[in-house]
Parts: structure tokens; C-alpha cells; sequence
């Protein structure tokens, strides 16, 4: 039995860190084209800490374009990002005004839904492997951000008491559990990731050459 449950835990966590490296690869992207962004955009638009701000930022560029003013003007405001895309190109040819910069900046945007998806599937995944050892973790949909603390206390225990104590675990198999369960509880204090300040970091130095 000790066996079944190392193993399980070893290729939960060799899961959830393959989705970490998926996630890293489109930071790099992301701030990459971020980067060519900002450029195109002659600084209008800069590279935010955030996600949401990442996002809040993209959007309010696309949507002050002329072509946004337009649909607008025209009630025209609910459209999925693809149906965006193909009103720009549409634009394009009818008013002959170039519009690459709007749908590169569509491109960024969904490079940073793309983080996002990234993330709930990992944060789901760990949350069903760890249901399997520990029920009470589901709780944490729930629980108030002030009960938090608690919960994670009882988590702790129930997986050292009845699994680590028991010898039904290893010590390893015990770490990366703690491993996924602190990544579910950072998401769901903290949210989505920042953007690392190394990578923004590398970017500007980049620029300063």
C-alpha cells in the first residue's frame, strides 16, 4: 500500500510540475511579445506587474482604436476575441487603415488567458489528487479567506497523522504533497502568478542596449 500511494504522489507531482514548465514557457512568451508591444505601441502601453492589470491594460488600448469606437457607435459590443479579429481585418479593407497593432495586441491578451487556463488546470488537478488522501481540502472553494489558516492547519495534520505517522507515505512523497497543497493555498490567497521580475528585469536591460 505505502508503495501505491508514493507512486501515485510521485506522477502527481511529476504532472503538476510539467503544467509549471508549460506555464513558465508562456511568461517567456508573453513578456517577449509584451516587450515588441510596448515598442509598437510607442509606449502607450507597458508591461504591468499583473495579470489583471496585463489585461485591463491590453483592453483599454484595443478598445480605444477606431475600429472598437466604431462597432460601438454601431451597438455592436458583444463578440468573442476571433469575432474581434475578423472585425479588424474587416476594417482594414473597408477603411484602409492598417491594424496590425490591434491584433498583435489580441494575440498578447490571449497569451495571458493562456496563463490563466494554465493555472486552473493545475490548481483542479492538485485539488483532485489531493481529495483522494483528504476530503477536507475541497473546502477550500468555500472557506472564508480568514479560515484559511485553519484549514491549511488541519491538511497538515490529517496528512502527517494518518499517512506520514502511519508510514503509508514516504518522507518524499509527504514533500510534494506539501508542495501541491501550498501551491493550492497560494492560489487562493494570491491568485493568478505575477509576472517574475527577472524575466521583466531581463527585458529592460534588453531595452537598455
Amino acid at each position: 500500500m505505502e508503495k501505491d500511494y508514493n507512486k501515485k504522489i510521485l506522477n502527481s507531482y511529476k504532472k503538476v510540475r510539467e503544467l509549471y514548465a508549460k506555464t513558465n514557457d508562456k511568461m517567456i512568451q508573453f513578456v517577449t511579445n509584451a516587450s515588441e508591444f510596448v515598442v509598437m505601441s510607442e509606449n502607450l502601453y507597458q508591461i504591468e506587474r499583473t495579470i489583471k492589470l496585463n489585461k485591463i491594460s491590453i483592453k483599454a488600448y484595443i478598445l480605444d482604436s477606431n475600429c472598437c469606437k466604431y462597432l460601438a457607435n454601431n451597438n455592436i459590443s458583444n463578440y468573442s476575441i476571433n469575432e474581434l479579429k475578423e472585425y479588424f481585418k474587416k476594417y482594414e479593407q473597408e477603411k484602409g487603415e492598417i491594424c496590425d497593432i490591434y491584433i498583435f495586441a489580441i494575440n498578447v491578451y490571449e497569451i495571458l488567458e493562456e496563463i490563466e487556463t494554465l493555472v486552473d488546470e493545475r490548481i483542479d488537478f492538485e485539488l483532485n489528487e489531493m481529495s483522494n488522501l483528504i476530503k477536507i481540502i475541497n473546502d477550500i472553494r468555500n472557506v472564508s479567506k480568514e479560515d484559511l489558516e485553519n484549514l491549511y492547519l488541519q491538511i497538515k495534520n490529517q496528512l502527517m497523522n494518518n499517512f506520514l505517522n502511519l508510514k503509508l507515505i514516504n518522507n518524499e512523497a509527504y514533500n510534494n504533497c506539501m508542495f501541491m497543497i501550498n501551491d493550492i493555498f497560494n492560489y487562493y490567497i494570491s491568485g493568478y502568478p505575477n509576472i517574475p521580475e527577472e524575466y521583466l528585469n531581463f527585458y529592460k536591460a534588453e531595452d537598455n542596449n
